[in-house]
């Protein structure tokens, strides 16, 4: 009997109501007792069977299993509530050659008798494959949440904003990198300056020529800038 059928029939117990009796339902059992591990339930179910540990059974077409001698091991809280689930069939029970105790393997060296502790637990101390002892009393179970995946130059909705309306597009990815670690204002007030800038003499003259760098303009914080723009009917005015 390998480690994961001990560790399901020390599951079972959990499991199963005042009389030993639970649905025989695999998918469900693999969920709450190996949610993060690839274990086949069927399989160690079956070992379980032959072995005589449980009972595998079907009442009216719905299939249950009886943990056996469940009642001689347990001792349930006088106010839990009675087992709803049909007993299995006497000749199952009684079959001879069926033994409850655990046979010794590499993981557990102990019958079942010794596996049961009177504690709040029903989790023993058992052992792993290199000898160590584990209490499985004292895992915690830590449930994966989803990362938040981390915005790039292509997903960043407001850099994406800046970055079209910029004139000058160079180095895209040190602009991102400067736009993360930068103090940011509104990007309203960001996109503002960029238009009234970009009507300015300095970045107009010589096709752009002394536009700064997207990287520059944010490592500066040049949206504070005051750039005064020439109005077009004093410019035709000087020209006259």
């Amino acid at each position: 009997m390998d480690g994961d059928t001990v560790l399901t029939f020390i599951g079972l117990w959990c499991l199963a109501d005042r009389e030993g009796r639970l649905e025989d339902r695999s998918l469900r059992l693999k969920a709450k007792l190996f949610p993060y591990r690839q274990v086949s339930i069927e399989n160690a179910l079956s070992q379980l069977a032959g072995g005589g540990f449980v009972v595998r059974y079907q009442v009216n077409g719905e299939a249950f299993i009886q943990i056996v001698n469940f009642e001689k091991h347990q001792h349930p809280h006088h106010k839990e509530q009675a087992s709803e689930i049909p007993p299995a069939p006497e000749n199952l029970l009684t079959k001879e050659g069926r033994s409850t105790d655990l046979a010794p393997t590499e993981v557990s060296s102990c019958p079942s008798d010794s596996l049961l502790p009177h504690t709040d637990s029903l989790i023993p101390h058992t052992s792993s494959p290199d000898g160590e002892k584990v209490d499985f009393s004292s895992i915690e179970v830590k449930s994966s949440k989803p990362k938040k995946a981390k915005p790039t130059p292509e997903t960043d909705p407001d850099f994406l904003t800046f970055w079209t309306a910029y004139p000058r597009k160079v180095n895209k990815p040190a602009a991102f990198a400067a736009w993360k670690k930068a103090k940011l204002p509104a990007i309203a007030k960001i996109l503002a300056s960029v238009e009234s800038q970009a009507a300015s003499d300095q970045w107009q003259k010589e096709s752009g020529k002394f536009i700064p760098h997207p990287t520059t303009w944010i490592n500066g914080e040049r949206w504070n800038d005051q750039i005064a723009v020439k109005s077009k009917e004093v410019s035709e005015y000087a020209n006259f």
